[in-house]
């Protein structure tokens, strides 16, 4: 049967594996593998010695975080690695036997932040615990006493870095419902604000509590006089420190197996009787809500409580959920959240492949800042050292472009004086040829053209002699036609003495 304070963890990872935690009795702490049909498979017992009233969560990095009380009083942690499972006891629990109740967990960046109470003779102590990652965790620290008798003694909701924690204070004159808020950056608590004083001594405890993606903080809870049960819906805007406070429902019944949701712009608050849902909506954020009605779960399979959790960075943006009533025979059923989720789907039937695309990196984009900005980080180191290296090159570059501007003109300056050798080798072998030919022509002997000139020359001579007038006349003969081979200078000779 449905209980509130006996649930069941279904988490989902980024790969689209699904687990189921659960505590058997006889059995301990349990988990088991859901195929895709959501059928279960077989379990498997991760703690034998685990008592009643576990705890778990799954953060970006699909690892499983459960925390849960132990036979000997004593607190453990235990988390999936690798396919493993790894426990560890976070607290002996050497100051009494079962006296740690009441266990929530929440995961924000690597930092874990365990709450639970621990129970006394005259009073309730809530407590919390911070570990980060593979570090032993941190000492217990009071958040406040409170009141005991109420059902479950405090409820979580969390915005960005921050926790809220909802609670009835145990004052001396009368008990007050109210809030703190812990800043995961400041590592500090606000003050106690209080939603509602009771002053006319009327039973009051909280039942559910959610933040919206804009940080409204909403809660359901219970008001009890002697006549009847009053369901009572209370919401604190971000820009506001005030709480409004509208009433739901009435009853001769409690309304403690109860719960709220967010989807999307409507708010829902319902509870379970027996094997009935019944339930109160807002459309608009909370302003306005409707009269109960029951809802139709077609199923006739008994109800359980479920924890529905997905990885954060793949978690929707608009849809803000604590337990819910499911079953869990022939695969998970959910309530609510599946009617929404289906309806979406044929909403978005006309939208296409490429949009959704853009939706879900948008969605996975904004799902996690914190790593985006340590992604960003990475990135600008990485350019900054890419800028750095090519400044290196650079640099090197202009070395070489100085050393090749100076072998050019050295090698222009080489070019010029081989030019110049060149010009004096031509020339030198010039001179050496024209000298060569000069030595040649000197040691040549007379040719035989020579000879007969210097026959003729002869004859000429002796018939000169011999017959001067003949001479005169050959000798204008010459004169007028044969140029100057005959001018001798015994020609010359001979005109003189005339």
């Amino acid at each position: 049967m449905f209980e509130i304070n006996n649930k069941q963890y279904i988490l989902k990872s980024s790969a689209q594996k699904t687990i189921d935690i659960f505590y058997k009795s006889g059995m301990g702490l349990c988990t088991g593998a859901l195929s895709e049909t959501g059928s279960r498979l077989k379990p498997s017992v991760l703690l034998e010695d685990a008592a009643p009233g576990f705890a778990a969560c799954i953060d970006q990095d699909d690892i499983i975080h459960i925390i849960c009380p132990a036979r000997d009083g004593s607190i453990m942690y235990i988390y999936s690695e690798d396919g493993q499972w790894i426990s560890d006891k976070i607290n002996a629990g050497k100051e009494c036997r079962d006296c740690y109740k009441f266990f929530s967990i929440v995961s924000l960046g690597k930092t874990l932040y365990f709450f639970y109470v621990r129970e006394e003779k005259e009073k309730k102590v809530l407590l919390f615990q911070t570990k980060y990652r593979q570090n032993p965790a941190e000492s217990q620290q009071e958040i406040d006493i409170i009141k005991p008798s109420a059902k479950f003694p405090y409820r979580l909701s969390v915005h960005s870095d921050t926790i809220y924690i909802t609670y009835n204070n145990a004052n001396e004159k009368y008990s007050q419902l109210g809030c703190r808020m812990y800043n995961r950056q400041k590592d500090n608590w606000s003050n106690f604000n209080v939603i509602s004083s009771n002053k006319a001594n009327i039973e009051s405890g909280v039942i559910s509590s959610v933040c919206d993606n804009q940080g409204n903080v909403h809660i359901c809870w219970q008001k009890t006089t002697p006549l009847k049960c009053e369901l009572v819906y209370s919401r604190k805007k971000s820009t506001s420190e005030t709480w409004e406070e509208q009433t739901l429902a009435s009853s001769p019944y409690n309304f403690f197996n109860a719960s709220m949701l967010l989807l999307n712009n409507r708010s829902i608050v319902y509870w379970v009787r027996e094997r009935n849902i019944f339930y109160c909506a807002s459309e608009d954020g909370g302003n306005k809500w409707s009269n109960p009605k029951k809802y139709i779960f077609f199923s006739d399979k008994s109800l359980y409580c479920l924890q529905y959790l997905q990885n954060p960075s793949y978690r929707s943006l608009d849809i803000f959920i604590n337990e819910l009533p499911g079953t869990l025979e022939d695969g998970y059923k959910l309530s609510f959240i599946d009617d929404f989720l289906n309806e979406r789907k044929e909403k978005d039937g006309a939208m296409n492949e490429s949009q959704m695309l853009i939706v879900n990196t948008l969605k996975i984009l904004t799902g996690n800042l914190d790593d985006q900005k340590k992604y960003i980080d990475r990135l600008k180191q990485k350019i900054d050292e890419i800028g750095q290296k090519q400044a290196l090159s650079e640099m090197d570059l202009g070395i070489l472009t100085e050393k090749l501007t100076s072998l050019n003109g050295d090698m222009m300056s080489m070019h010029s004086e081989l030019e110049d050798m060149g010009h004096r080798i031509n020339e030198l072998e010039i001179s050496n040829t024209i000298k060569a030919i000069e030595r040649e022509k000197q040691s040549e002997p007379p040719s035989l053209e020579k000879q007969d000139e210097s026959l003729k020359e002869a004859e000429q001579k002796q018939d000169y002699t011999s017959n001067p007038s003949q001479n005169s006349e050959k000798k204008r003969t010459l004169m007028a036609g044969g140029g100057f081979a005959g001018i001798t200078p015994e020609y010359l000779w001979s005109l003189h003495k005339r």
